[in-house]
């Protein structure tokens, strides 16, 4: 397979040379690859706006905010985020790529979109790999680490007709199967085997896997996870095929079992023209980035006396209600805020709503729609303040804003006195080196004053080093 790499906002351009290449601001496939790439993204989207994973324009198609892996044919293109502080159209060299790739995975892993954890690998070790080398080496250790310390099993409820008795007798059956045979049993028992939904899902994600796996030592790890699963014969086919219930002895292996279905479900795509098939691990960054910071806030959360909230969940707030009912009573489109930080003792007001946007919007110019989500927010869960998080990228040493306070919620709205409840616009600096774990800190520590520690009252902006 040939790799190709570009990061969001770089383009695909089409070529009439018979090989691929890349040059300062994209990439340039042969017009049959681009052709039906263009063409499968159309068919996949299916005319709904937003989800066409590039802009498409007259012979040129922009990358938008998806990042992961397409394969088309013998190519393999490899979109990355844009942490860094350059140009949309700067050179991909090679720093920058191994800079964007490691915080790729490492916004991945911490999200919990790639739920695996690696044991004894050093994150920056991953970073030197492409970027779906990566994620299958995350997933093929991840899962040789498990099996070491057993394999899936659970009793398995068989039914047969047997010349020896085992488990319980089958009477109806035993005698409409049986009545010439006297020396059969029909019987119903439970065998202990390895042979589990579980086991079959993880030998589809092995052979997936295998199939795609490059790099020496990822194949490697997968042929050790083979024996462990009893060989490669009867895996499913579809994820839907099969369903797993986790116990309290393969709950372990359910990170690994999620990303097997991950990719089961990229493989099934819709043919394009000529019934070829486009394999995709796709990931939005809009999720990507709110994943990423709402860990990096529960790993905070406990000492500070706060309960985190993510997508609204158990918090049931509504932004219209019939006429005549309150707020207690059901009404219509569910709001659902990113973060949502709340005392963890129910005991003192409400703390902060945190929407995230994985755009970069200078200070001031804020879209008008992002507003209007987070003033629906403030009117119905009532916190004091209101935040919009978006990425910046800022070279080390710069000073940038990391807290604007944009205004209060009006006045008449909410309450009968002037308002408390701020709308304010902040901005994390992802142009870092996010596998460092002293970077890490940082970036705790910058989100916690956001939170806790900042001052609305007569600044109009917070500015931090």
């Amino acid at each position: 397979m040939d790799l190709l790499s570009l990061c969001e906002n770089q383009w695909v351009r089409p070529t009439e040379e018979r090989v691929a290449w890349r040059d300062d601001r994209g990439i340039r496939l042969p017009r049959p690859f681009y052709d039906r790439l263009h063409s499968w993204d159309d068919l996949t989207a299916e005319g709904r706006e937003g989800l066409n994973l590039f802009d498409w324009k007259f012979n040129r198609g922009v990358a938008r905010q998806f990042v992961g892996v397409i394969q088309v044919g013998r190519y393999t293109i490899e979109i990355l985020p844009k942490t860094a502080a350059v140009r949309d159209d700067a050179p991909l060299d090679k720093s920058r790529l191994v800079r964007e790739r490691g915080n790729l995975v490492e916004m991945l892993r911490t999200s919990g979109l790639v739920t695996l954890r690696e044991r004894g690998i050093a994150p920056q070790a991953l970073r030197d790999v492409p970027l779906f080398e990566a994620l299958l080496f995350l997933f093929a250790s991840a899962l040789l680490a498990e099996l070491q310390q057993g394999s899936p099993r659970s009793y398995i409820r068989r039914e047969e007709n047997l010349t020896r008795w085992k488990g319980k007798l089958n009477a109806a059956k035993q005698t409409t199967r049986n009545l010439l045979h006297p020396e059969r049993f029909y019987v119903n028992y439970s065998e202990f085997s390895p042979e589990t939904p579980l086991t079959r899902i993880l030998r589809a994600g092995v052979l997936v896997a295998k199939r795609y796996a490059a790099h020496p030592k990822t194949r490697r790890v997968l042929e050790d996870c083979v024996p462990w699963l009893g060989g490669l014969n009867n895996p499913v086919r579809s994820p839907d095929d099969v369903g797993v219930t986790f116990t309290r002895q393969t709950d372990r292996f359910k990170p690994v079992h999620d990303f097997s279905q991950q990719l089961l479900r990229q493989q099934v795509n819709a043919p394009v023209s000529g019934g070829a098939h486009i394999f995709t691990l796709l990931f939005d960054m809009n999720q990507v980035f709110e994943g990423y910071v709402t860990q990096l806030y529960r790993e905070i959360a406990p000492q500070h006396g706060v309960h985190v909230i993510v997508q609204g969940s158990g918090q049931s707030e509504w932004l219209l209600y019939p006429r005549g009912e309150d707020k207690k009573g059901r009404g219509h489109h569910y709001l659902k805020p990113d973060i949502l930080i709340r005392d963890a003792s129910k005991k003192t007001p409400p703390v902060t709503v945190i929407d995230t946007k994985w755009k970069m919007v200078p200070a001031g110019k804020e879209a008008t729609s992002d507003l209007y989500q987070l003033y629906a927010y403030a009117g119905q869960f009532g916190e004091s303040t209101n935040i919009l998080l978006y990425p910046c990228h800022v070279r080390d040493g710069d000073t940038h804003h990391l807290l604007h306070r944009l205004g209060f919620v009006h006045p008449h709205t909410l309450h009968d006195g002037p308002s408390k409840q701020s709308i304010c616009s902040a901005r994390l600096n992802v142009a870092r080196d996010l596998t460092d774990r002293t970077v890490r800190d940082t970036l705790r520590k910058e989100l916690c004053d956001l939170v806790f520690e900042h001052d609305l009252q007569p600044e109009n902006e917070s500015v931090i080093p």
